[in-house]
């Protein structure tokens, strides 16, 4: 992307990275809860969590440091990808899942890396406890179907976890969040930097809720707490839709002439204008 000449190559590059953040996405979670000891483990996974928002944090701080560099999107993208780099330079250091490798019948293995991961002081007993729990768990996954998913039981949990998803996803807040510098320069912000500047304070109020709600969720419980900022997020979108209409006005940015245009935020986004 960094080194991209045409708009269909950055595109291209776009696709490949969507690809390994999704793959990550999915990827690190379930090794982190194959991998880590089970006092830790929920701990772990929503610190994953925070970690992500922490990066959109200092991407902000990236792009905005860059914003009057010539060329500072392609420093951007260049600069993006040294951590990924860091990464993987790690990953042969990394232990393999326990579970991977009794699944492949190497439990001598599996073993030294639950003892090494709990530590000396967790008997031997408690690790052949967990290899067992693990080699039953696979078994009981072995005996199911993808068709037991339209079993009368396993329907309504199906239909929670795929909305779930799918509310997540078309809420808007994704677009919402790459998308806060252009849509606060359309708000009246003079320039690139000045707007990138204050959308640093949104991905940092990201970052800190993702903290609280790491605090507060075992005290309220995941779906008190998810019904709330459900409510939130449909409040927050809604004003920001209705802001939109009186701010930008329902427009459509090609006009002829600037002064064709009613609104003073639609002319500021046609690059023949600003």
């Amino acid at each position: 992307m960094a080194l991209s000449s045409h708009y269909a190559v950055l595109i291209a590059g776009r696709v490949v990275v969507g690809l390994g953040v999704g793959a990550a996405s999915m990827v690190v979670p379930v090794y982190i809860g194959e991998l880590a000891p089970r006092a830790f483990r929920g701990r772990l996974v929503t610190l994953n969590v925070l970690a992500i928002t922490g990066g959109q944090l200092v991407a902000y701080l990236v792009t905005w440091a860059l914003a009057d560099v010539r060329n500072g999107w392609r420093w951007a993208f260049a600069i993006s990808a040294f951590p990924a780099a860091a990464q993987l330079c790690c990953l042969p250091w990394l232990p393999e899942s326990p579970r991977v490798l009794i699944q492949r019948g190497h439990d001598a293995r599996a073993r030294a890396i639950l003892q090494r991961i709990n530590g000396a002081k967790v008997p031997l007993a408690a690790v052949d406890a967990e290899i067992a729990e693990v080699r039953e768990s696979m078994r009981t996954e072995s005996s199911t179907r993808y068709r037991d998913l339209l079993r009368r039981a396993n329907l309504r949990p199906l239909a929670v976890a795929c909305v779930l998803q799918l509310m997540q996803q078309f809420s808007g807040f994704n677009s919402t969040m790459y998308y806060s510098s252009t849509i606060l320069k359309m708000a009246g912000f003079s320039s690139n930097k000045s707007a990138t500047q204050f959308s640093i304070v949104i991905a940092a109020t990201n970052m800190v809720m993702t903290a609280v709600a790491i605090a507060i969720i075992d005290r309220f419980g995941r779906r008190r707490l998810l019904m709330v900022s459900f409510v939130g997020m449909i409040v927050g979108l809604v004003i920001l839709g209705v802001a939109f209409i009186f701010v930008v006005g329902l427009v459509t940015i090609t006009k002829s002439q600037c002064g064709d245009y009613g609104w003073c935020s639609a002319c500021t986004l046609d690059d023949r204008c600003g």
